[in-house]
Parts: C-alpha cells; structure tokens; sequence
C-alpha cells in the first residue's frame, strides 16, 4: 500500500516533471555537441541524442504516461550513461557516481520495496561488470587488481545500505510528523468546526455546509431551530452533569434518523440546528410532529423525570427568493420572536417579526431612559381577608407611563429588563420608592400595613441584595416583619441551597418571602418543602377556571389542604368574581387579591 508521503511525492513529481524534462533535452543536447568536439569518445554524442529523443517522446505524450515510468525513465537514464562510462573508463570515470545516483533517485522517488530492487540491481549489475572486464581483460582492467575490485563493491554496498537506511530514517521522520501536522489538523477543525459535548457541528460548520448546498444548486429547504426551554432548570435541580446528558441525548436522537437530505448543528448553549431539503411545507409539518413523538417517547435521561421543552422556529429556503444566510436570519428571528413570547408549538418566520423586534429596540431605548430617569410609578392593590373583609396587606406594582403619555405594560417592561440585564438597578429603584411611600401606604390602608414586593431570582441572588435591604429599613425606619419579598418559582434555578442562604438573611432581618404565581413554572412541593418560605400565591390561571373545570377544583383543593398542612400563609390573586371568591373561601382560601376587591391604585401624592 502506498502511504501518504509517497503520494506526495508523486504528486510532487507529476506536478514538476513536465518542467524538468525540457532542461533534461536541452543539458542532453549541449553534452552530445560538447562531447562531439572532444576526444571523449563519438558513442556518447549518440546516447545523448537517444536521451533528447527518449525525453522528447515522454514531453509529448505526458498525460498518458504515468508517473511511475517517468520516475522508471528518469532513474533508467543514469544507470545506462553510468554503464557506458564505467566499461569506457573504469573507477577513473564517473560511470559508478552516476549509477549510485540513480539508487538514489529510486530511493526518494519509489516505494520501499522498489528502490530495494533497484539496488539490488545495481549490485548485481556492478558484479556483471567485473565479470565482463575479467572475461575480456583489456584496457584499464589490466592495471586493476582483485583485490581492489572488491573493496571498490564493498564500498559500493556501503553507499547503497547507507543511503536506503539514512532515507529511510528522513522517510519515517517526515511521516511521523506528516502524521502529526495531520493529526493537529484534525484536532484543530474538529475545535474550529464541532461541538466537543455533542460531537455534532457546531454554528459555523453548519453555516459552511448550508452555503455548500446553496452552491451547489439545491433549490428549496427550511432551516429549523430547537431552543431548550428549561435547561438551566434541569442543570438547577439535577446538577450540570445531568444537564449535558440531555443535550447529547438530543443529538444522538436526531442523528440515528438523520438523512442526507439533513443537517444537524448546535449553534449554542441550548439550542440546535437543522436543515432539512426537497420536502413540502406539510411533509415538513409531518417531520416536526413525528420528531416530537420521538423526543417524548425515546428521550430517557437517568435521574431526570422533568419533561424536556424547546421553542421551535424555522424560515423557508428559496433560492429564487432568498440567499442562504437570509433563511438563517429569518429562522434565528423567528426563534427571538418565540422566546421573548414564550410561544409553543412551531413557529414560521413571518415579516412582521422583524417590525415586532424592531419595536422591542425602540422601547428598548426608552425604557433605558426610563431607567436612569426613574420614571416607574408605584400601583397598590389590596389583599382582602374575605371572612371579615379587613385589608390584610398591599402588593406594590411598578407602572411605566412615558412623558409623551401613555403606558407600557409590565408584561412586556419587565421581560426587557431581565433580558437587558437590568434587574438589579430597576429592582433598588422600586424598593426605594416603595419604602419613601410607606408611611402614606400606612395612613391610606392601617398602620403597620404589610406591602410585598416583586424581586427577580438575577436581583434576590445579587451579592449586595440582603445588605441594601437593610440599609433602606434603617434609613426609613420601617419593621422587616411588614415586608414581604415575592419571589417566582423560576428563582430554583440558581440552586436551592444557594437561595435557601439568602432566603435566610432576609429572615434574618424580619421579613418574610412569598412565592408568587405558583402553578405556572416548576411547582412541586418537594421543592417547597426544601425552600424556607412562608407564603403561596396561588396563580389568576387556576383562579379563572374554578368552577368550570373540575379537575381545578380538586387540584386548588388539594394546593390548599397541603399549603395548610406545611403551615404556609394561602393568598390567591386575579380573583375577579364574587363567585370565585365564594368558591375559594369554601376551599379554605380566604386572603383574596384582584379586581373583586379592588385595581391596583396609585397613592394620591398631593
């Protein structure tokens, strides 16, 4: 088998020869007038002639000859000049130099195996020489004796054992570091081009891959994202380890019925690409279910009993319409459009995302002008206990009316904030307003009102969280027993020992935590019995269908009996109706919030 370095080699010749033979003709044709104008013998002008012949046949036919007889020819042509030499003039010519050099030519030109035999047949033809100047003895044979002919083939052996064994040892050194460069080569694309968790390609392959298609004339296909929506959630509860299973898990699934047709990247941290060809938008529909049943049905993480969720997009590719990289930025769009929405099922790229992030960017900018303005405006609604109808405590809710008029809602602020990495300065803007209005909140629903307050998991989890809570009841002289911090159940994430620590700093100081709008994210009450909290609030979407759904009222029925029994505090919020507010305090419930009782309000500041 021919390795890799004679390959080289070949290539290296096939790619010179074509400019060596014409020197070869040229230096051949000056040696045959030179030689016929000297006393050399006229035989050699004849040789070289043939020599120009020989090369000029090859020149002519190059693209038919393979490369092997040209290296054949080119260490062929030595020999026989050496040949002539040697029987015309003896050790004194240079007929053994030049046979020795086409030993030297095989070795760096032929395999092992070949320039051993060509060795073997100088060697042989070195003993065939002796032989013929022995049987005729004539000329400078005369004045040779044996015993020089043999030291002359034993040197002769040497320089050829020597230069097979020095160019074999060049020849392995240069392969092994062939094979080296090689392997660094690998390891460098697999670093530049895969993904080193999952082994799949990674954004950059995909985008070299998906502009190969385009070029080479692929005509339609779609381009789909798979985001994973609760990873950090997994890496939370059940460690990192179990969090990279999934995304390897998730690969491999999609690769064992991958096609030629498919592609397959991770293009980050959470979230896969795929590019699929020559199908219809239903059979693209099909695909995308059937991909679902199998994620539900094959996806089997050790340890791990939370269902895995994704975000799903994808863009049409139209090469009458689009280039390729547009199909990516329409799919990528679609995916931004799906997160900051929080839309489930398969999402296709439609134009008027591109306008819906657009303004995302405007208010983007004003709320970071509202930010350093602090132009936030706290609304409070009451918490009603329904038994007595007495004013339990307040909730503080943060309103943005811009200074051009009009609102923008907190379903839509608040998200930007979190994603712009704002939450810290937002949240110490709202603690700090909602603690200058307590005294009026105090004259306005009873002294020693209770007032909650929102805090985000990236705001509670802050280092200087629990110190500038402290410093702001100091400095406003209010109790810790009469605040209460609302926390989501998305605050698990970051760790249930590491909130559990900061949740007992603020215990620490008086006040108690909350968590809010449980039912809607990863509520389970092993989780709450792990957490140190005091306080549920059951969400407005079990509230709007009580009474209407039976399955709610058991499960509301049974939140309650079990919040009672692990001595948490119960408030329900959106109740709306008198007949929602009945059917909670018959389950037990009877602290109410929402607009039965009454709307958030703003605190009049005259």
């Amino acid at each position: 088998m021919i390795n890799k370095y004679d390959n080289m080699i070949r290539k290296k010749i096939e790619e010179t020869f074509d400019l060596i033979i014409p020197v070869g003709i040229v230096v051949a044709l000056v040696s045959a007038i030179a030689i016929y104008f000297s006393p050399v013998p006229k035989k050699f002008v004849i040789i070289d002639i043939i020599i120009s012949f020989i090369l000029l046949i090859i020149i002519s036919l190059k693209k038919r000859i393979s490369t092997e007889i040209k290296a054949m020819v080119t260490i062929s042509m030595p020999i026989i000049v050496g040949v002539l030499s040697f029987v015309d003039g003896g050790f004194n010519s240079s007929g053994i130099i030049l046979i020795l050099l086409s030993n030297l030519i095989s070795v760096l030109l032929l395999t092992k195996v070949k320039s051993i035999i060509v060795s073997l047949f100088s060697s042989g033809l070195f003993i065939v020489l002796w032989i013929n100047a022995k049987l005729y003895n004539k000329g400078w044979v005369i004045h040779v004796r044996d015993a020089e002919w043999i030291i002359h083939f034993v040197v002769f052996l040497l320089v050829l054992i020597t230069m097979q064994g020095l160019v074999a040892t060049i020849r392995k050194y240069i392969h092994s570091n062939i094979e080296m460069i090689e392997k660094s080569a690998e390891i460098t694309y697999k670093i530049a081009y895969y993904d080193e968790l999952t082994g799949v390609p990674n954004q950059k392959l995909f985008k070299k891959q998906l502009a190969e298609r385009a070029s080479n004339g692929v005509e339609q296909g779609y381009i789909i994202f798979y985001n994973l929506k609760n990873l950090n959630l997994i890496n939370s509860i059940y460690g990192e380890t179990i969090g990279n299973k999934v995304l390897v898990q998730w690969a491999n699934i999609f690769s064992d019925i991958k096609k030629e047709s498919k592609l397959l990247a991770r293009t980050s941290g959470n979230e896969f690409a795929i590019w699929i060809e020559k199908v219809s938008e239903k059979e693209l529909m099909e695909w995308l279910h059937y991909m679902n049943k199998v994620f539900k049905n094959s996806f089997l993480v050790q340890n791990m009993d939370k269902e895995v969720e994704f975000y799903i997009s994808y863009a049409c590719y139209d090469k009458r319409d689009i280039n390729i990289e547009e199909c990516y930025q329409r799919a990528s769009i679609a995916l931004t459009y799906a997160k900051k929405n929080n839309k489930s099922g398969f999402i296709e790229y439609d134009k008027s995302f591109e306008e819906i992030i657009r303004n995302d960017e405007e208010i983007k900018k004003l709320l970071q002008n509202a930010l350093a303005s602090e132009e936030f405006e706290m609304y409070y609604q009451k918490k009603v206990d329904a038994r007595t109808n007495e004013i339990y405590g307040v909730e503080a809710l943060a309103r943005w009316i811009l200074p051009v008029g009009g609102r923008i809602g907190p379903n839509i602020f608040i998200p930007m904030i979190e994603r712009m990495d704002k939450s810290i300065v937002f949240g110490e803007i709202i603690v700090k307003k909602i603690f200058t209005d307590y005294k009026r909140l105090c004259i306005k629903y009873g002294k020693e009102i209770k007032v909650s307050i929102n805090i985000s998991p990236s705001h509670l989890m802050s280092p200087g969280f629990v110190s500038y809570l402290s410093e702001m009841i100091d400095v406003y002289e209010i109790k810790g027993e009469n605040i209460i911090i609302e926390i989501t159940e998305e605050v698990i994430i970051e760790g249930i020992d590491k909130v559990n620590e900061i949740l007992k700093k603020i215990h620490e100081l008086g006040m108690r935590i909350s968590i809010d709008d449980f039912g809607t994210g990863y509520s389970s009450f092993s989780y709450l019995i792990k957490l140190d909290v005091d306080e549920l609030k059951i969400d407005k979407s079990f509230i709007d269908q009580l009474g209407e759904n039976d399955k709610i009222n058991t499960l509301l029925e049974g939140i309650i009996y079990i919040a009672k029994g692990l001595d948490f505090n119960l408030i329900a919020e959106g109740v709306e109706t008198r007949e929602q507010c009945v059917n909670l305090v018959q389950l037990g419930c009877f602290i109410i919030q929402g607009y039965h009782f009454s709307k958030p309000e703003a605190l009049d500041r005259n």
